[in-house]
């Protein structure tokens, strides 16, 4: 199962801080136990989790075209 985790993030590929909501910024310095971030713009929530060495997230699903939705499922249906 893990393997087959790890599968599909390098399908989705490397997700960056960039293109996420300002809500999941605040999650992953909450789950990281980064202090005083409530109050921050992206551009401090980005800089603050990139200073803690947090890893970005894969990109949104929503913020794939259509065309990279289809193409990646073609590929998760090749792995079964």
């Amino acid at each position: 199962q893990l393997k087959q985790s790890e599968s599909v993030k390098a399908l989705i590929g490397k997700g960056s801080f960039e293109q996420q909501t300002v809500k999941t910024l605040k999650g992953l310095c909450k789950e990281h136990g980064i202090k005083g971030f409530s109050k921050l713009k992206k551009p401090g929530l980005v800089a603050a989790l990139k200073s803690k060495g947090v890893e970005a997230p894969p990109r949104p699903i929503e913020s794939f075209s259509k065309k990279e939705l289809v193409s990646l499922v073609k590929k998760l249906i090749g792995m079964i």
